[in-house]
């Protein structure tokens, strides 16, 4: 997903966020709720993750108070991996102060979603915590299919485990569109100049193209010369720049709303709420499969640093445990409307889901889990993605 996952709107700085929660429990503290020897727990995920009936069951199997922490879109997941700088005073230095005073802060223990894109700047900049075979027991595994399993495996350790995914896609306005889209070649069709909305993203934009001439996402571009000709991708790259409207990660879909893109790429959660509330967009999942995004559940190191780390184990493998047990990924996929690691067949699942493309067998098989670029390949996407914009 926005690899990028970095949705519209503008994010709250990861000290307002820390400081927001840390203000609220000074607050609740004050009235008399906190202890010298209290412990809770803290789980950071995004608004539509779970329905309200979910955290309720949780709380009433969990040891220590939890506490949900929703926040709205996957960039301030990140943001909140790491600590906020000490005030330097005002309202929330004030109530910080005075929470130290009166009542010792509680240990704080946290499990935090994270969104695929940014796992490996999370783990490059040290921010998080292994797993380890306490958290990631057999009845985890057993659970999960082999892909998922092997998802979130970096440096040879386990980051997390991986949660609700969904697909690049393609959604295009039926009113501008002669035949309908099916594959990631149709983006090249001349009725479509200048009217294509593409990611702002190398991986997603050079990722596709590889697809379009019958390669993966993950295609080595050093090899390339030898499987394509020497100017092959190059040129493709230009005859797609030459079919874009506009590139964007955030607001791709005005463009669309307003008639002047006629087709996007983008991510199926925000391609399937548009083609909710307007009939004149089809989403369709490349025949010839795409990229898959997801989630993943992590532990924090910077703020668990004063946790003990054999509870943080045992309270990470009770938390995924209990993901994976009974009707609990049938419920999650409903209230996400994304489809969830664990398989939940259709007819559990409401009819407008039952119809998504995303949930029908297959797309997973045909999908992509994009792979860690090294420096050199990286370097190699950007001079394409720089070249590629020049035209």
């Amino acid at each position: 997903m926005k690899d990028d996952l970095k949705p519209s709107g503008t994010p709250y700085s990861r000290r307002q966020f820390l400081q927001g929660m840390a203000a609220s429990g000074a607050v609740l503290m004050l009235g008399g709720c906190g202890s010298a020897d209290a412990k809770r727990l803290e789980i950071i995920t995004l608004g539509s993750t779970f329905p309200g009936s979910v955290r309720r069951d949780f709380r009433a199997a969990s040891t220590l108070p939890t506490h949900f922490f929703p926040v709205d879109n996957r960039s301030q997941l990140f943001q909140v991996l790491t600590p906020p700088e000490p005030s330097s005073g005002g309202l929330f230095g004030w109530l910080g102060s005075l929470q130290q005073a009166v009542f010792p802060p509680p240990q704080v223990l946290s499990l935090s979603l994270l969104g695929s894109g940014w796992l490996d700047a999370a783990i490059s900049q040290d921010l998080l915590i292994p797993l380890t075979d306490r958290e990631f027991t057999a009845p985890v595994k057993d659970k999960l299919p082999q892909l998922w399993q092997q998802a979130a495996l970096r440096q040879d350790k386990l980051w997390g485990l991986p949660w609700n995914w969904g697909v690049t896609a393609i959604a295009y306005d039926r009113t501008q569109v002669s035949d309908p889209i099916e594959d990631w070649g149709d983006l090249w069709r001349s009725e479509l100049a200048q009217k294509v909305a593409l990611p702002d993203s190398p991986r997603e934009v050079v990722g596709l193209t590889l697809k379009s001439l019958g390669l993966s996402y993950n295609s080595s571009l050093a090899d390339l010369d030898t499987q394509l000709g020497a100017s092959t991708l190059v040129e493709r790259l230009a005859s797609l720049h030459a079919q874009t409207l506009t590139y964007s990660s955030e607001d791709y879909l005005p463009a669309l709303l307003l008639g002047d893109a006629a087709a996007a790429v983008g991510w199926s959660s925000d391609l399937y709420q548009l083609a909710r509330v307007d009939r004149r967009f089809e989403v369709v999942i490349p025949t010839s499969g795409t990229a898959l995004w997801w989630d993943v559940w992590v532990l924090p190191r910077q703020l668990n640093v004063e946790s003990d780390t054999s509870e943080l184990q045992e309270l990470a493998q009770t938390w995924f445990e209990f993901l994976l047990s009974d009707d609990i990924p049938r419920r999650a996929a409903v209230s996400s409307r994304q489809p969830i690691p664990v398989d939940v067949p259709l007819d559990q699942l409401p009819d407008g889901l039952q119809t998504r493309l995303a949930f029908q067998p297959g797309v997973l098989e045909r999908g992509e889990l994009l792979q860690p670029l090294d420096e050199q390949e990286s370097l190699r996407y950007l001079d394409l993605w720089q070249q590629m914009r020049a035209e």
